[in-house]
């Protein structure tokens, strides 16, 4: 059962926002439960109705709301917060001019060698010159250990 403790009417957003008390006796109420407990105490339609918040009360069976109710599906649309745009850039197919052809296409995989093995890329290998110079300078180095 809900207890409205606060009517305000926002005449800018077309919409009123109410604040109540909630008494339940199993578990805390669904947003869509609420909504429709508001939507019949008040006499609106419940698509209309936005709940904001259900915060329960410490200990007790009760739980505070604040809900919006708007005039109109388009005020609702207008004044709520819009979700956030999906990760990996996809946006929504809005007629924003641009066709599904024409949308960048993923890369395709590189193919194997037929033996399934990958290509090995060939090991740079240092002149002999070199080599020899770090043979003496390891020698040395172990001469000085010892």
């Amino acid at each position: 059962m809900i207890n409205i403790t606060e009517k305000k009417e926002n005449p800018l957003l077309l919409r009123k926002e109410l604040k109540g008390e909630l008494e339940y006796s199993a578990a805390t109420p669904s947003n869509e439960q609420v909504a429709r407990q508001i939507a019949d105490s008040e006499k609106a339609d419940q698509k209309l109705v936005k709940i904001k918040q259900i915060k329960n009360i410490y200990g007790q069976r009760k739980a505070k709301v604040s809900a919006y109710i708007y005039g109109s599906e388009e005020a609702m649309k207008s004044a709520e917060e819009r979700k956030k745009k999906q990760k990996g850039g996809a946006q929504p197919a809005e007629g924003g001019g641009e066709k599904a052809s024409e949308a960048p296409k993923p890369e395709a995989p590189k193919e194997e060698p037929k033996d399934g093995k990958p290509e090995e890329k060939p090991v740079e290998e240092k002149p002999a010159e070199e080599k020899q110079e770090e043979a003496p300078k390891e020698q040395a180095s172990e001469e000085k250990k010892e």
